[in-house]
């Protein structure tokens, strides 16, 4: 889309706006495109007027939703505006949620419409790109933008199909035992759902002696991990482990390994462990790497739906209206009246979450009918599998072992009454920036909030009380405390 919409936009005087759904895809398509990042910028005016040269001068700006207030003032106000809304499903889904917006929800979204108006009234255009763009997307930005005209243009990667193992709901144990020992012999790549997972898997896998590396929230703080971000296949030849794992961090915005054919490639299979989360989730982070190596996958049979997530789009439409009636309650005034932008963001998100319940109730048999949808050779296997005896008992060991160190971390923490106080806590929660120990003081401040007068600098208090791992007797499966890791 660079090379085919963007660059000759800018030819013919126009400027490019590109809304991406993280920031490290955004990142990423700035440096593809030679675009400026505005995260690469202060909000000073001499850093702002760099920026408004840089975008002249490279003809386009790329940006998440959150900045959209920003680069709507910041752009050339008298060239056509392109604007393309990278996974655009994604990127306006978690939008109409909040997702990262919180307190300048509505700016944004005014924001963001103001740029669809724009590109549509002043002989540009809008430009929707995502795998598999649902209708009920295309037709929020049609109502939001004005547009009466509507293009469609379907690109067909054509590539071999994954020789697929679709694991529905057996036990957990023997797909990890399979794994670990997959590791023993050739380069192995995990990619999964649960954060908890990859730090067990993780542990299991380096008291073997495997390599392994596990990127998610938690290490990747202050971009430790950048250069895989940047660069994953140069990272992959510098670092070489026998075990990568991937977090839902990782599901956009990079390509490992891309016009590498399967005998070439560096990993034997990709492993996908899915407990939770969603079937767009889940087919991103087993697109991430390019080789048609086979796929292992382990999938709950059935995921419990979010509170909002039903059959019925009524339903959904009726709640949210709920909400909003206690919500403006509680501040002292009238709900606004509905006007048809507000409708339609309504009307989009209840569409996404009649699909999201309709893939949770069924996960594993949705994602292999995806997949065999996509041309891809799956294989279901629903019985015939024992518990691996030794494997429950490691992964035990392990949830007990960082379930201690959890609870000797916050226990550890010092907290200062000045400084750390139950608004601070709030806003350390609230930020997208905040690092792993600032959000485990931020959660010790307000459990000695909610909690007077109890010690929460002793380790064995957070063991017992909020990180100890419950077993469950009857399913072999990941189960844990309040707050305790999986």
């Amino acid at each position: 889309m660079g090379r085919d919409w963007a660059k000759p936009h800018i030819a013919a005087g126009g400027v490019v706006v590109v809304l991406s759904p993280l920031n490290s895809l955004g990142e990423q398509t700035a440096k593809d495109w030679d675009f400026p990042h505005i995260h690469d910028y202060n909000a000073d005016a001499t850093s702002q007027q760099a920026l408004q040269m840089d975008i002249r001068a490279h003809g386009g700006i790329v940006g998440c939703i959150n900045s959209a207030p920003r680069m709507a003032r910041i752009i050339p106000q008298d060239a056509p505006l392109l604007l393309i809304i990278d996974e655009a499903g994604q990127t306006l889904g978690d939008a109409a949620m909040a997702g990262t917006l919180k307190g300048c929800y509505s700016e944004c979204w005014e924001a963001a419409i103001a740029l669809m108006q724009r590109a549509i009234n002043g002989k540009g255009g809008i430009a929707l790109a995502e795998a598999g763009l649902s209708t009920p997307t295309i037709e929020l930005v049609q109502i939001l933008s004005g547009c009466d005209r509507t293009y469609g243009i379907d690109h067909k990667r054509i590539g071999k199909p994954w020789p697929t193992t679709l694991y529905r709901a057996t036990p957990a144990s023997d797909f990890r035992g399979k794994l670990l020992a997959a590791c023993e012999h050739r380069p192995q790549l995990v990619v999964t759902s649960s954060k908890a997972e990859a730090k067990r898997l993780e542990r299991a896998a380096q008291m073997r002696g495997i390599t392994a590396i596990a990127i998610h929230a938690d290490s990747n703080e202050a971009g430790r991990f950048a250069d895989f971000f940047e660069n994953p296949n140069n990272w992959l030849r510098e670092h070489r482990p026998r075990l990568l794992i991937l977090s839902p961090s990782a599901k956009t915005g990079i390509s490992i390994e891309g016009g590498i054919a399967a005998e070439d490639a560096y990993f034997e299979q990709v492993w996908g462990y899915f407990p939770g989360l969603d079937l767009d989730c889940w087919t991103q982070l087993l697109g991430r790497y390019r080789p048609s190596v086979p796929r292992q996958i382990w999938v709950a049979a059935y995921i419990n739906p979010e509170p909002g997530e039903s059959p019925h789009r009524w339903t959904q439409l009726n709640e949210l209206h709920q909400a909003e009636t206690r919500y403006s309650a509680a501040a002292g005034f009238a709900p606004a009246a509905s006007d048809p932008h507000d409708a339609a963001i309504k009307e989009f998100l209840a569409a996404r979450r009649q699909r999201a319940w309709a893939a949770k109730i069924r996960a594993a048999d949705a994602l292999a009918d995806a997949l065999v949808a996509a041309g891809h050779e799956v294989s279901v296997v629903r019985s015939g599998v024992e518990k691996d005896e030794e494997i429950t008992e490691l992964w035990h060991q392990i949830k007990v072992q960082l379930a201690t160190e959890d609870s000797e971390l916050h226990a550890g923490l010092t907290v200062d009454s000045a400084i750390h106080t139950e608004k601070w806590a709030s806003k350390v929660l609230l930020a997208n920036d905040a690092g792993y120990e600032q959000r485990c003081m931020a959660a010790k401040v307000r459990l000695i909030a909610r909690f007077p007068g109890i010690n929460w600098d002793s380790a064995d208090l957070w063991f017992e009380a909020v990180f100890r791992p419950r077993q469950n007797p009857t399913k072999d499966s990941p189960s844990s405390g309040p707050l305790a890791p999986g």
